[in-house]
């Protein structure tokens, strides 16, 4: 981990302080702040290894800034991107409910910190919450949902639409709390390939096909989306006919209210 910064208050419970769908935005504050009661901050740097896969667990973590990525090896040693984490997501759950080893690594993409807490503190907000109980659970069910759709998606969107549907859900992870519509994203082309299970050159295709569209913008170690709205308004239906919506991206310059 990196030198101490500057000790981070966490604001308080609510989607109005944090991203909405995130798991700080969806408990109560007096879960949050039971969770939080006494939490060590821990921070990190670019590619800081915050969770490593097959240590064993005894904390969970909360994001208090700074994104990170979630990625697993297979047995010949490949890497796999499984997802993304921003602010107010729960990170570390996962090894307290089945009792395994921590089954991926967390891997920072930028700085950030994160609120450790212990994994008894864990243990007991759930005992005694079922508020707190409830969206654990719905925060696993939605990350096996995730992991669902993005199957489906592969099947459902051809060509460049395959990438563009990620990149609406990956959007909401780096935009964070903010409405901001231009949105950058700090993954490589490859770590972009990775979690569409594509390949790298297929990858190169879908950005050129979007750009042409002005719905993305290269930039070095990192894809931009001019606009948010204008990509989702682009977006085909499941059928796999492209481009059934006919949109150009207004390349961030209007305001869409």
């Amino acid at each position: 981990m990196s030198r101490s910064r500057r000790q981070i208050v966490p604001p308080a419970a609510g989607p109005e302080n944090w991203p909405p769908e995130s798991f700080a935005a969806r408990i109560s504050a007096k879960d949050l702040n039971d969770l939080l009661g006494g939490f060590r901050q821990v921070d990190f740097e670019p590619k800081d290894v915050v969770m490593h896969e097959g240590e064993v667990g005894n904390s969970v973590a909360l994001v208090l800034s700074g994104q990170l990525k979630v990625e697993t090896r297979d047995s010949h040693g490949r890497t796999h991107l499984l997802g993304l984490l921003g602010r107010g997501d729960l990170i570390g759950e996962m090894a307290f409910l089945d009792r395994r080893r921590r089954s991926a690594s967390v891997i920072a993409l930028g700085a950030g910190s994160c609120a450790e807490v212990s994994g008894s503190r864990f243990v007991q907000l759930m005992q005694e919450s079922p508020g707190a109980s409830l969206e654990i659970a719905r925060l696993v069910s939605a990350r096996l949902r995730a992991a669902e759709r993005r199957r489906l998606d592969f099947t459902a969107y051809q060509g460049p639409w395959r990438l563009a549907s990620e990149l609406v859900k990956l959007a909401s992870v780096f935009r964070g709390a903010g409405q901001d519509q231009t949105v950058r994203i700090e993954l490589t082309q490859d770590e972009l390939a990775q979690i569409v299970n594509v390949s790298r050159i297929s990858v190169q295709r879908a950005i050129r096909t979007l750009r042409e569209y002005r719905l993305v913008r290269p930039a070095y170690g990192a894809l931009v989306v001019p606009c948010v709205t204008c990509l989702v308004a682009a977006m085909p239906d499941q059928s796999g006919n492209e481009q059934v919506n006919g949109i150009t991206g207004c390349s961030g310059t209007r305001s869409h209210g």
